[in-house]
């Protein structure tokens, strides 16, 4: 991402895919929503002073997919 704007829209969109009630039929979905998140970490997201505030947003959802 080369802005964080780009970051939150990406996340939003991220947001969504975990935001399911956890099932057999929801795992890729949630599977592959982790691991965007992972990409994006990887692409420096960090840096963004947004990061943080933006992802208690979903610490929720990936506590339950990873709990």
């Amino acid at each position: 991402c080369d802005k964080a704007s780009d970051f939150e829209t990406k996340f939003r969109t991220l947001l969504t895919k975990l935001d399911v009630v956890e099932g057999e039929e929801t795992w890729q979905q949630i599977d592959g929503a982790l691991k965007n998140l992972i990409s994006l970490v990887k692409a420096d997201v960090t840096k963004y002073d947004t990061f943080v505030p933006t992802m208690k947003q979903c610490a929720k959802f990936v506590n339950a997919s990873v709990g």
